[in-house]
Parts: structure tokens; sequence; C-alpha cells
């Protein structure tokens, strides 16, 4: 299960990597919106698939009626009662047929969010920024730490901490103007850092964890391989932020946004009755 799940893992990065490589030439900014807009307009053409269109429009024509029925006799209570009631049994039924399509839509949602949080929501290190490393180790060391080695574009700054009797150690690194962002410990290949120059649509990774199904739901941690030293890598990296008008936005609420955009315009469009 844990194997399939960092498989599954591997072919959705690359997937997204492939669908968002049209965005390389935008800045950040403008890709995020766009890529929102597109989310939103993919989610209401999935509603559309998934729910029965005209059984949605002949439950809200009936809801619409019973509650001009209630207007229309309001000098009779026993008819609005009897209204009133309809209308509750109706909302079930409208539920009942909204259910069905917002289950088909939570994982790809889910999945969504999660690979486009990967991309957007972290701030790559600036040259002289330091970054803190926590490291989660399979067998707690006793006595020397695990030895750190690092690519031309990072420095590492001694020493290596190590608490809870040796299962975490810490260490900090800075980063250099330019090079690779590499990291090796104890002889494991942790991700790069990331960096300025890459591309915003590529995974900018947060660390490493041995667990596939983790690695599945938030792609920015890379799956180690079994048998490592090491079970969970964690960088400490500052969130991304956004000009937008007249404030500075993390990428949840600019996602949100322009999604529920896409979805107005997408659901115009194709005249999807929710």
């Amino acid at each position: 299960m844990d194997a399939t799940a960092a498989a599954a893992a591997s072919v959705l990065r690359s997937l997204f990597d492939l669908l968002l490589y049209p965005t390389a030439p935008l800045s950040p900014t403008l890709a995020l919106c766009l890529v929102s807009v597109l989310s939103g307009l993919a989610m209401i053409a999935l509603f559309r698939l998934a729910s029965d269109q005209e059984a949605i429009a002949s439950v809200r024509r009936r809801m619409g009626a019973e509650a001009v029925g209630m207007l229309l006799y309001l000098g009779d209570p026993s008819t609005v009662l009897r209204k009133g009631w309809r209308l509750i049994s109706l909302n079930f039924v409208y539920l009942y047929h909204l259910i069905g399509p917002m289950l088909v839509m939570a994982l790809p949602l889910l999945l969504l969010i999660a690979q486009i949080g990967a991309r957007y929501s972290l701030s790559p290190p600036a040259a002289g920024d330091t970054a803190v490393i926590t490291l989660s180790l399979s067998d707690p060391i006793a006595g020397l730490p695990p030895v750190v080695e690092t690519s031309s574009g990072l420095r590492y700054i001694p020493p290596v901490v190590l608490v809870r009797s040796g299962a975490e150690a810490s260490f900090r690194v800075e980063a250099q103007p330019s090079g690779e962002r590499g990291v090796v410990v104890a002889g494991v290949t942790l991700p790069s850092l990331p960096s300025p120059v890459s591309p915003a649509f590529r995974v900018e990774s947060s660390g490493a964890t041995s667990s596939g199904l983790e690695a599945l739901m938030n792609p920015s941690l890379e799956h180690l391989p079994d048998g490592s030293p090491i079970s969970a890598a964690s960088y400490q990296l500052e969130r991304s932020g956004f000009e937008i008008g007249l404030g500075r936005w993390s990428w949840i609420p600019v996602f949100l946004l322009f999604s529920l955009l896409g979805a107005l315009v997408g659901g115009l469009l194709l005249k999807v009755r929710v």
C-alpha cells in the first residue's frame, strides 16, 4: 500500500509538472491566478458530469414553487405549514442530488490543492538566508551526530543538535548565491532545498518522508527509500506572498478567489445547475 501511494505521488508530480509547464514564462503571481481559474473551470465541469442536472433543475423548480405558495397563502396557516414541510423535504432531496457529485469531486480536489500548494506556498531562501533542517531518525543515535554534507549552493553551519535522546537532529544551512542546494546526511541524499532560479511550476521541496501516503497528500515531501536511517526531514522555509491589489496574500486566498471566479464563469458557459 505504501509503495503504491509513493508511486502514485511520483506519477502525479510528473503529470502536474507537464500540465503546468506552459505557465513557465509567467510570473508566479500570474501563473497562480491562471492555474486557479482553470482549476475552478475543471471542478465545475466535473460536477456537471457527475451530477443529474435535470433532477437538480426539477427539484429547484419545485422548491421555488413551494416558497411562492407559502407567500401566497400567508392567511392560511395550515397551507403555509404544509408547503413549508414540503419545502424542507425537497431540501433533503436537493442535498441528496448534491452529495454524490461532491464525493466524486472530493479526492481530485484534495489532490489538486495539494499539488498547487506544493508549488506556490513556499519561498526559496535568498542568498544569505538560513534554513533549519530537522530530521527524525529511524534509530536513535547515541554518541556522535550524523555527518552532514552540502552542495556548493549551501553552507553547513555546525553543530548538529540531537534531542529526544538522539531520535531527532537539527542543524542550519545558509543559502549561497549560486550552485545546487543538495544535502546529504548520514549517507542519505535529501531533496534539494528550493532555489530562486527554479521555475514557479516546479514543486518546492519542504522535506522528505518515509510514508508514501504522506508524500501523496503533501507533494512537497519526497519519499525516502525503504531502510533509510532517516524517517523524515523537514525544512523550515518562508511562506510565499503574492502582491495583488493593495495587499500581499498567501496562495490559499488567491487560489480560492480565482478558482471561485473560474467556477462561476464555467457554470455560466456550461449552464451548470448547482
